[in-house]
């Protein structure tokens, strides 16, 4: 996989999800508290 796949597919998750950067992503994130249900150790 090439950077620039990586790039592209990063701006346009990005996009999608009206983020400007990766760590707003990550707040979004773990503001849904969603994440829980995928990686939960329970």
């Amino acid at each position: 996989m090439s950077t620039r796949t990586v790039e592209i597919h990063r701006a346009r998750v990005l996009h999608k999800m009206r983020v400007s950067n990766v760590s707003q992503l990550v707040r979004l994130v773990l503001s849904t508290g969603r994440y829980r249900e995928r990686f939960s150790t329970d």
